[in-house]
């Protein structure tokens, strides 16, 4: 990278090193960042969705001179560089705002690529002694996949550190590992199917709506424009210090390790502040609106569904599930990873996939130990089936529960038909395509 490109990087670096000793997680680190670039950036991306709002506002009147001048290009230019002139409206605004993130993006995909010389500041000569050490150790480059070579040193060096502590000022013990895995595996091994996938659901979805939104459209007499995100700060005050709240909400999750609050504890604390704040800003008339505007329905609903799952683990259904993927697959190496990635997806549909994960994680370890088999291609076939699974229906993903019901509070409510509709195919098809990559890239 150029001179510019180093001295760009510095700040990002700096950032993420400073969450990373906070947290003592790479992967947490990289949640903090992205937040805080959020936070920074927001205001930039407001005002890009404030210029390409006000453009779709002149929509009709743009149709009308295009209608108009349809056999006159030179006459049609003209008028419509005139409309945005009385308007003092600049095409380009919303397009040049929208660029800013990814000089950040870029800096960042550097410091994480390189996580030495970007991330831990080390020198060229450094990270060449550093090479050579880890060479004498056993370390191979050549194992490494071209140009991530700085991160398989630094996972290297993680592992070995004992043999690096003390020799080199600035080196870090990163961590990178989650659940046996590193942050990395999880980006390199399924990554790329979810950015297919999503492809591929924006064509389904676009095919499956295209007549609803062109009528929605036609009705509406242009394109659907949305109000001003600003209307709905009514209250400066308590949106500041909600958002502050928000963010000692996402700092007290992240830090739960090292603070010992149980995850309900923090909801409880956090819950109890916004009361206080909205009665100091506010006043108690907003802390009864939220309390009666709370969603009871769907509280008591996870309470139900947790109790459920609780007891299928409890009475060993879950198990019995796990067991049976062992005895249908007769050792063949293919079946045993269709029949894991299917039965996770169609059991994550219904049963939350957290428990049915942490049950089929010794299981895939047996099955990995009997048969001879790579875990790491059983491991990404149950994290596959369970996270795409829970797609299907409503109540497949605390996301999807808590998205229907406030669809169903807005006055458009979405029963079990209309979701399954759309959604079991989508599923299908996210499953099929992951069930290919799978095959393609592993056996």
């Amino acid at each position: 990278m150029s001179t510019i490109g180093y001295y760009i990087c510095v700040p990002f670096a700096w950032v993420l090193r400073t969450f990373y000793e906070l947290t003592g997680s790479y992967g947490w680190a990289l949640v903090l960042f992205t937040i805080v670039v959020k936070l920074i950036t927001l205001p930039f991306q407001m005002k890009s969705k404030k210029s390409m709002m006000r453009m779709n506002l002149f929509q009709p009147k743009i149709k009308e001179i295009q209608t108009k001048y349809a056999n006159n290009p030179q006459k049609m230019n003209d008028e419509i560089q005139m409309l945005y002139a009385k308007e003092g409206v600049n095409p380009m605004s919303g397009c040049l705002w929208s660029f800013l993130p990814f000089p950040i993006l870029i800096a960042l995909y550097s410091i994480i690529r390189q996580p030495l010389s970007r991330f831990m500041m080390l020198s060229k000569d450094v990270v060449t002694e550093i090479t050579t050490l880890a060479t004498t150790l056993g370390y191979n480059a050549e194992l490494v996949r071209k140009g991530y070579e700085e991160i398989g040193l630094a996972k290297f060096i993680s592992d070995n550190f004992a043999d690096f502590s003390g020799k080199f000022d600035g080196l870090l013990n990163v961590n990178y590992n989650f659940l046996g895995y590193t942050f990395f595996d999880f980006i390199e091994n399924t990554g790329a199917v979810v950015a297919i996938c999503f492809v591929f659901m924006l064509i389904y979805f676009t095919l499956c709506f295209r007549k609803e939104l062109e009528r929605a459209e036609h009705a509406n007499g242009g394109p659907v424009t949305c109000p001003e995100p600003s209307t709905a700060i009514t209250n400066k005050k308590a949106f500041l210090a909600s958002a502050g709240v928000f963010l000692l909400a996402v700092v007290l999750l992240i830090t739960h390790a090292q603070t010992e609050l149980s995850v309900a504890c923090i909801g409880v604390i956090v819950a109890i502040l916004t009361m206080i704040v909205l009665g100091l800003t506010s006043g108690k008339k907003s802390v009864i609106e939220i309390i009666k505007g709370v969603d009871y329905k769907t509280l008591l609903f996870f309470i139900g569904l947790f109790v459920s799952v609780a007891g299928l683990e409890k009475t060993g259904v879950l198990n019995m599930i796990a067991n049976f993927i062992t005895s249908v697959s007769e050792g063949n190496i293919a079946v045993i990873v269709i029949v894991i990635l299917w039965l996770s997806a169609i059991t994550s549909a219904f049963v939350d996939n957290i428990p049915f994960a942490a049950t089929m994680i010794p299981v895939i370890r047996a099955i990995a130990a009997t048969e001879g088999m790579d875990i790491g291609v059983l491991a990404w076939a149950l994290s596959l089936g369970t996270d795409l699974g829970g797609n299907a229906t409503p109540i497949g993903a605390s996301a999807n529960v808590v998205g229907t019901s406030v669809s169903a509070k807005g006055g458009y409510p979405i029963g079990w038909g209309r979701y399954c509709k759309y959604c079991v195919p989508a599923t299908i098809i996210v499953m099929a395509v992951s069930t290919a990559y799978l095959f393609l890239r592993y056996l």
